[in-house]
């Protein structure tokens, strides 16, 4: 990861379980690309993407928690998606 920085404690996950912090935040670029996505390292060692920062780099308008989402949930994409990927779009409507 590349502009690596830690994370304030407000910014943090948190779920019925457990609260999950990042301990660093960077920008992730693939290789042979410009593409920039926003990541983080949480503190178990899980390296996570942002919904807001997948969001943008797919240049879409809104916040990437509802941006996201919507734009997976369109039918000519249900095919390419994983199980957990359509799990996860069940629950976040």
């Amino acid at each position: 990861m590349k502009n690596e920085y830690p994370v304030t404690s407000n910014q943090v996950s948190e779920t019925e379980e457990q609260v999950i912090r990042a301990t660093h935040k960077g920008e992730w670029t693939p290789e042979g690309t410009d593409i920039k996505i926003e990541c983080y390292v949480l503190e178990n060692g899980e390296r996570v993407f942002s919904l807001r920062g997948t969001a943008r780099t797919m240049g879409l308008k809104g916040g990437g928690a509802t941006a996201l989402p919507r734009m997976l949930s369109a039918n000519y994409l249900q095919d390419y998606l994983s199980n957990d990927i359509k799990n996860w779009l069940n629950e976040t409507h």
